[in-house]
């Protein structure tokens, strides 16, 4: 009799509070961010066309495309965009910018066709990008 109760004892000892470090254990892992960054220029559209003007002297001025874009991230937040591989605009550490309206002035002084890629990197290291070719013309 002596020996049960002994063995209830220790048993009881082995098992205390093993249920709350084992409901640490199976918890759940918080879900992972796999989802990258919305990205949309939003001007110009693919395929606009500008055309560059001379002056009186035979100078072409350059061509001025103003490029908008919106960049969305709810789950871990945007860090990083980069308009053609520069870097237009990068959060602080502590902030958590879930979208961002994008303006930059891009200058083109020759014909051609040209592609304008804008990229969004989010904390989670996720990148969502989109691009837009447009044409230059005197």
């Amino acid at each position: 009799m002596r020996r049960a109760i002994w063995g209830i004892i220790i048993l009881g000892l082995l098992f205390c509070g093993c249920e709350k470090k084992m409901e640490k254990i199976i918890e759940p892992n918080p879900p992972v961010d796999i989802t990258p960054p919305i990205t949309i220029i939003t001007s110009p559209k693919d395929g606009a066309e500008f055309k560059g003007r001379t002056d009186y002297s035979g100078y072409r001025n350059p061509v001025n495309v103003h490029v908008y874009g919106t960049i969305t991230d709810t789950e871990s937040g945007i860090e990083v965009i980069k308009l053609n591989n520069i870097v237009v605009f990068r959060t602080e550490e502590t902030d958590t910018i879930k979208i961002k309206e994008i303006y930059e002035l891009k200058q083109y002084t020759s014909s051609g066709t040209y592609s304008i890629k804008m990229m969004a990197f989010d904390r989670a290291g996720n990148v969502g990008f989109d691009q837009v070719s447009i044409s230059v013309y005197w």
